[in-house]
């Protein structure tokens, strides 16, 4: 008889960074429905100096403290500096490939740290 007394259940997503998901409640027509706003943390994070708005591939990888480091970076620079980047580009990618903020995203199983000093060996020139 859960069936009968959940009337309606409502799923909003938003995609401005973080989801909304309200559920609203009613177990009987004369009860009064209550919605439960919950809050759902993104779990990607922007690099703040490595997410470049002209980047045209993002890679995310693993952060220590939980969720994913994104980095918006350049396919090019990226080829230029590693075989295995540039053989994965000359690939054809399929029309379903995942994307993130309307460019191709790969998803790294190294840690976001150790990819960080790569990008940053690359892009500004430190060695970590």
């Amino acid at each position: 008889m859960l069936n009968q007394q959940l009337e309606t259940m409502l799923l909003t997503l938003k995609s401005t960074g973080s989801v909304s998901l309200h559920i609203i409640f009613a177990t009987h027509p004369s009860t009064r429905k209550v919605e439960l706003p919950m809050v759902m943390e993104d779990p990607f994070h922007k690099h703040e100096s490595l997410y470049l708005s002209d980047g045209n591939i993002a890679i995310s990888a693993p952060r220590a403290s939980g969720g994913e480091m994104v980095f918006r970076v350049h396919q090019s620079m990226l080829a230029m500096h590693s075989k295995i980047f540039a053989d994965m580009f000359s690939l054809p990618q399929s029309d379903e490939a995942e994307k993130y903020d309307g460019v191709p995203l790969v998803r790294l199983s190294d840690d976001s740290e150790g990819f960080e000093g790569v990008l940053k060996a690359m892009y500004h020139h430190q060695c970590a």
